[in-house]
This record gives structure tokens, C-alpha cells and sequence, in this order.
């Protein structure tokens, strides 16, 4: 990705008189989404076990390619207000795995919203209490402190 964004600068800067700041940080910004959002689409298209569609898989990438440039763009500086302290090739281990921790999540948040679209995957309307309560109803459980188990395990009475 950060190829990518530095791209832009490189031939930007090859046109006369084209070379001001702003104009090569926001190419370089749309370039690096543009890539970003490729590089995302195709996973989400071709890594699933299931058929994909662009129809359903372009949302979750635009959005996890938006919030993958804005880390680009924050993690810098959060690294050198917060990993100050960190030295030599340790504090660059560190910083690596933090970096590609954001980035894993970023991704995973791209496929939940594919997910939800896709499959029509609907979160918890309520609590997970309230869910394993209705779980616990529905399969005819009798006593609600009741783990869910196999029947042939012993079981405490349990008392109210």
C-alpha cells in the first residue's frame, strides 16, 4: 500500500509545474484507495468458499479500504506518540505485529459486512444472554441453569 500511495508523487513530479503538495498527498491518497479497494475486492471475490458476487462483495470493500487508509495514514502517528520507548529491532517487531493485527481486524470487519449482506447475517438484536435465554426455550430444556449438553450426562438438581 505504501508503494502505492508514493506512486503518484513519483510521476506527478515528472510534470512540470505539478508538484505541489497537496495535489501529489491527495493522488497519492486516491491511489492508494483505488489499490486498496482492488486488492480487498478480490479477496473477498475469490477467497470464500462460497460464489461470491461484486454486487455483494464492493460495500465491505469500500469501507474496509477507507478505514485502511485512514490507519495508513494514523498509524505513524500513534507509533511515535505511544512506541517512543521501544528500541532497536524489538520495538520493530513490535510495531510490525501491531500493524498487521489493525490490518487483520480491518479486513475481518470488510468480511462481516459482506457477511451481512451477502447471507443477510443479522447481529444480535439483543444481549447475549437474551439469546442463549431463547436458545434454551426453543430447544425445550427443562431447567434454565441447565448447561445445553448431551442427555446422557448427569445432571445436580438444581434448586431455586
Amino acid at each position: 500500500m505504501l508503494a502505492f500511495s508514493s506512486a503518484p508523487s513519483v510521476l506527478i513530479s515528472t510534470i512540470p509545474g505539478g508538484s505541489s503538495r497537496f495535489g501529489v498527498f491527495a493522488a497519492g491518497i486516491i491511489f492508494s484507495l483505488l489499490c486498496a479497494f482492488i486488492f480487498l475486492e478480490l479477496i473477498y471475490l475469490y477467497m470464500p468458499n462460497k460464489k461470491m458476487s461484486f454486487k455483494v462483495t464492493w460495500c465491505g470493500a469500500l469501507i474496509a479500504a477507507c478505514i485502511l487508509e485512514v490507519f495508513i495514514i494514523l498509524f505513524p502517528l500513534y507509533v511515535r506518540t505511544f512506541m517512543g520507548n521501544y528500541t532497536g529491532q524489538i520495538g520493530f517487531a513490535v510495531i510490525l505485529l501491531l500493524f498487521f493485527y489493525y490490518f487483520a481486524i480491518i479486513i475481518i470487519l470488510g468480511a462481516q459486512i459482506n457477511a451481512f449482506f451477502f447471507d443477510n447475517y443479522q447481529p444480535l438484536l439483543d444481549g447475549l444472554g437474551t439469546y442463549l435465554s431463547e436458545m434454551h426455550e426453543e430447544y425445550g430444556v427443562d431447567h434454565p441453569r441447565r448447561p445445553l449438553c448431551e442427555e446422557n450426562v448427569e445432571t445436580r438438581s438444581y434448586t431455586s
